[in-house]
């Protein structure tokens, strides 16, 4: 079976640590995989042995796309010729290259797979798989993928598979109770009042309690307009904003407290890696995920700053309560989002995609 991986800009960018670890599961399960990335960033790029990077232009007119899909489509099979005539999946990240995949299952004829991992990209997903007739919509959690069948997905093309965590357990030395505490506040900023929220009730706590230290997203924190309110929170001289915050990870998610401020239902790996990490994991309240508080890997917060306030001054006041959390959502992280996992729940999905259609009288007449 072959596999041709197609991540948009932000996925390329965000989750390339997920997408590396999918392509290693899928090698070892005998899937011979191929990862199309824009133009921009595959010099970024750092594939495992064995999978080759094929560039693919972005943006230009709609009426384009046809031409971009075929010239990666001839890209593809050029570097997969020893597969010729062996099942094809195309398998989409990110809302921004959905119908661009659809296009290239469409003029290859392979099958394609939709990741479903927002409300942003549920839309697209289900018009990009509507368009090829053998497909799988994979919702990266249950609510999402209920939200699918609710928007009109055949309840048989849906499947609910957790992402997986992407980096080693750390360990944690908990009885070092007299150090800084380490904040992390990361998200897509596209919610500017959950992150103004956050970082009013991060300040509330930083007024009382002199050793604390804030990394935030770069990117994010640009997006969401948050300039003014650090300086007028007081927060200057214990923020930092971090570059590729979710690109390079190993500092954010081995930070004591990870906030997640956002209200459009985002998942994201370093949220994972965090609460695998030992970080106490807090997520504004969010339909769709709710299920975390459910599980344990994050305590969710109300959208008011004093929520935010309380929530992280509970946890900055108590390496026991940090501990406990921390615990909590290990359980939670090896029961639920084990990579082995998710490798296996992808391929499940790849081999229903590769299956003939089922014919009816009307379809052999």
């Amino acid at each position: 079976m072959r596999a041709l991986l197609i991540a948009d800009l932000d996925a390329a960018l965000r989750e390339a640590p997920l997408l590396r670890r999918l392509t290693i599961g899928l090698l070892d399960a005998g899937v011979r995989v191929s990862l199309a990335l824009p133009r921009s960033t595959v010099d970024r790029a750092d594939p495992p042995l064995g999978v080759q990077v094929l560039p693919y232009r972005t943006g230009g007119a709609i009426w384009t796309r046809s031409l971009r899909a075929g010239e990666l489509l001839d890209r593809f099979l050029e570097h997969t010729l020893a597969g010729e005539g062996q099942p094809t999946i195309v398998h989409a990240f990110g809302p921004g290259c959905m119908a661009f995949a659809a296009a290239v299952a469409r003029l290859g004829g392979f099958a394609l797979a939709a990741e479903v991992s927002s409300r942003q990209s549920l839309a697209p997903g289900l018009d990009a798989t509507a368009r090829v007739p053998r497909h799988a919509l994979l919702a990266a959690s249950s609510a999402l993928g209920s939200a699918c069948i609710a928007g009109g997905a055949d309840p048989a093309t849906v499947r609910a598979r957790p992402w997986s965590v992407t980096m080693p357990k750390h360990e944690r030395g908990w009885n070092q109770t007299d150090r800084a505490v380490s904040i992390a506040i990361g998200g897509a900023g596209r919610s500017a009042s959950a992150w103004a929220a956050a970082l009013r009730g991060v300040a509330a706590v930083a007024a009382r309690h002199d050793q604390l230290a804030v990394f935030v997203d770069a990117e994010a924190a640009s997006r969401a307009g948050i300039g003014d309110l650090v300086g007028s929170a007081g927060l200057t001289p214990i923020l930092s904003r971090v570059p590729d915050f979710e690109g390079s990870r190993s500092l954010v998610v081995r930070c004591d407290l990870f906030l997640w401020p956002e209200r459009l239902g985002e998942t994201r790996s370093i949220v994972l890696d965090a609460a695998h990490a030992g970080a106490a994991v807090l997520a504004v309240e969010d339909p769709d995920v709710a299920g975390l508080e459910r599980q344990g890997l994050a305590e969710l917060v109300g959208p008011a700053s004093d929520g935010w306030a309380n929530a992280v001054g509970r946890l900055v006041d108590s390496v026991e309560h940090r501990r406990e959390r921390a615990e909590q959502a290990a359980g939670v992280i090896s029961a639920q989002h084990r990579s082995a996992a998710y490798v296996s729940g992808v391929v499940e999905a790849y081999e229903w995609c590769a299956e003939p259609a089922p014919t009816t009288p009307s379809d052999s007449a």
